[in-house]
């Protein structure tokens, strides 16, 4: 498997957690999406050590720093030159607000916990959403006034009562939120963290053909 293989694999989990419609849908997609992604940098990593013919083989861990002892190992000046530049590309990507949001979000949700994220809802559009109890949501008209907000005691109620009322009037769809990060919603903030990676990708390939 290749990194150009892990791009369509996160493009694909991409593609779901857009057309999801519930949290049950949503959450485990966003995290097959970070897992994916975030990984892009690692098979970038096994790629090169092949092209490089580094011998790292499979049943090793491989990261940057076993990458570069072993070029140094074989006095392979074109892989540390490589390596050198991956560092730095993955600094910058790192240091971007996005991309350290999703590779620290990425970590979090392997190793400790899953996602806390928030649905707001927009009235007049095609489909009603069942949402899990644990879910905070705020409900908005289309110019953005607050309509109703509700936590967990009381918005399972509330949304029996709006799936009944919206026979005629129209259903809700829902927009997700990273608790700690509002300034775009979840889908678009991942958009953004696969093209920073898909651009950490071809300036790598593009100085190391």
């Amino acid at each position: 498997m290749t990194v150009d293989d892990k791009i369509i694999f996160a493009e694909y989990f991409l593609d779901k957690i857009r057309d999801a419609k519930n949290r049950d849908d949503f959450l485990p997609n966003l995290g097959a999406f970070l897992s994916e992604t975030r990984s892009i940098a690692d098979y970038l990593l096994e790629d090169y050590n092949l092209k490089f013919d580094l011998g790292i083989s499979l049943t090793k861990k491989l990261d940057h720093r076993i990458f570069k002892e072993k070029a140094c190992d074989k006095t392979n000046l074109e892989a540390l030159k490589f390596i050198s530049s991956y560092n730095s590309e993955y600094n910058k990507l790192s240091q971007n607000p996005i991309g350290k949001l999703l590779i620290d979000k990425r970590n979090i949700t392997v190793h400790r916990r899953g996602e806390q994220v928030r649905g707001n809802f927009v009235r007049e559009i095609v489909e009603t959403v069942p949402i899990h109890d644990s879910v905070a949501i705020e409900v908005r008209d289309k110019d953005g006034n607050l309509k109703m907000k509700s936590d967990s005691r009381d918005m399972n109620e509330n949304l029996k009562t709006k799936e009944n009322n919206s026979t005629n009037k129209g259903a809700d769809s829902v927009k997700w939120y990273f608790e700690d990060y509002i300034a775009k919603d979840v889908v678009g903030v991942c958009e953004d963290f696969l093209n920073l990676m898909k651009k950490f990708v071809d300036n790598l390939k593009n100085e190391f053909p």
